[in-house]
């Protein structure tokens, strides 16, 4: 975490010094290699990382602003139980990077709101690569075949009759639901 403190650092300021970078990667193709250099691979990553103020927080950033957002008793479960899928989360290391980042923040930024929150962890899978890269698809392809889609979603044309391309709450659905059904049913 220091290492990508002192990467940000040297990007607004180029006189901060940066220890070595990793080595490059040579990538044959064909006849052609191609060659990555080290420090635009780690830089890349660094990305995640980055405080850009309110438009482009970071992942720990966005995941502590979800957290706070959940009932103060179901926080520690899901700070305990984070999940991180995709081709980026076998990126070596993220995991622990993500750890410390939120860590770092819950220390300082969210002391207010999360200070007695310590216990993060990441669901893991098992090794196949496979369940690992599409578990957000195949979560979303299991919600979208239940019949709760339709009381979900909006239709092209629902959509387009909307004033000013509003979506709803989807909770304000579920209330009006709830006011439809007879007192014996609730």
């Amino acid at each position: 975490m220091d290492r990508g403190r002192k990467l940000q650092k040297h990007e607004a300021d180029e006189s901060q010094e940066i220890e070595k970078p990793p080595p490059d990667v040579e990538i044959p193709f064909d006849v052609e290699t191609l060659i990555l250099p080290g420090y635009a691979r780690e830089a890349a990553a660094e990305v995640l990382f980055m405080d850009g103020g309110t438009d482009n927080r970071s992942i720990a950033q966005i995941i502590l602003d979800i957290i706070v957002q959940v009932p103060i008793d179901l926080r520690r479960v899901f700070l305990s139980n984070l999940l991180l899928v995709g081709g980026i989360s076998r990126m070596p290391g993220l995991m622990s990077r993500v750890k410390e980042e939120l860590l770092r923040l819950i220390f300082t930024d969210y002391r207010s709101k999360l200070s007695t929150l310590q216990d993060i962890a990441f669901y893991r899978f098992e090794k196949d690569i496979c369940v690992q890269l599409f578990c957000a698809w195949l979560g979303g392809n299991m919600f979208g075949t239940l019949d709760v889609i339709e009381s979900r979603s909006l239709s092209l044309e629902e959509w387009k009759a909307m004033s000013a391309k509003s979506v709803p709450d989807w909770t304000s659905k579920i209330d009006d639901y709830f006011k439809t059904l007879e007192p014996k049913e609730r």
